[in-house]
């Protein structure tokens, strides 16, 4: 082989090499867009409004991805004009993590002793820290969840800003990001949240 053929064959597969790692990042970047558009994603906690179950700084994977609401499930959205732990979110929305207590058409009732009723039957919840004495200030329950939304709750109701509350109210499904699947920091803690 010559010198000249020897020069050629190099600057080609150079060329080459360039072209195929091109081509797998272009290949990364959409999966990556696909994933986190469609799929899975990772996001913290911020606050203490879902304590026992999740915990500040808590990093959790979500996914919306053949996702339909149901209650008790965990979830994380977003809304406009919420302020959470001195954020401003006028402009750029905080995700926040809160648990579906009602669907489109339930009956949602608090009484005094802050026990939650849906459709008229108390609900279990071994999950909440404590019930605290809020109500809230949206509503004069009971109140019926409108089509295309949800009533959600913190598990810490004393400290949690959610349905109960005119700043949050009813949760838009189009604004919700995913179900919670998995804690995945810290790792000593990962797995399911029950």
């Amino acid at each position: 082989m010559s010198k000249d053929s020897a020069e050629v064959k190099k600057t080609f597969d150079i060329k080459r090499e360039i072209y195929e790692w091109a081509q797998a990042l272009v290949t990364a970047v959409i999966a990556f867009v696909l994933i986190y558009t469609f799929g899975a994603r990772i996001i913290g906690v911020d606050g203490h409004s879902m304590e026992p179950t999740l915990h500040d700084e808590e990093k959790l994977l979500i996914s919306k991805l053949f996702y339909k609401p149901d209650r008790g499930d965990v979830i994380m959205f977003t809304k406009k004009g919420v302020e959470v732990s001195g954020y401003d979110m006028a402009n750029k929305p905080q995700p926040l993590v809160k648990r579906v207590v009602g669907l489109p058409g339930d009956v949602i009732d608090i009484d005094s002793d802050s026990i939650v009723r849906v459709n008229g039957v108390a609900i279990d919840e071994p999950y909440i820290k404590d019930h605290g004495p809020k109500r809230g200030d949206a509503w004069d329950y009971p109140v019926t969840v409108p089509d295309g939304c949800l009533f959600v709750m913190g598990d810490n109701r004393p400290v949690s800003l959610d349905s109960r509350y005119s700043s949050v109210g009813m949760v838009d499904q189009r604004c919700v990001l995913g179900k919670v699947l998995l804690r995945v920091y810290p790792f000593d803690d990962f797995g399911s949240i029950g």
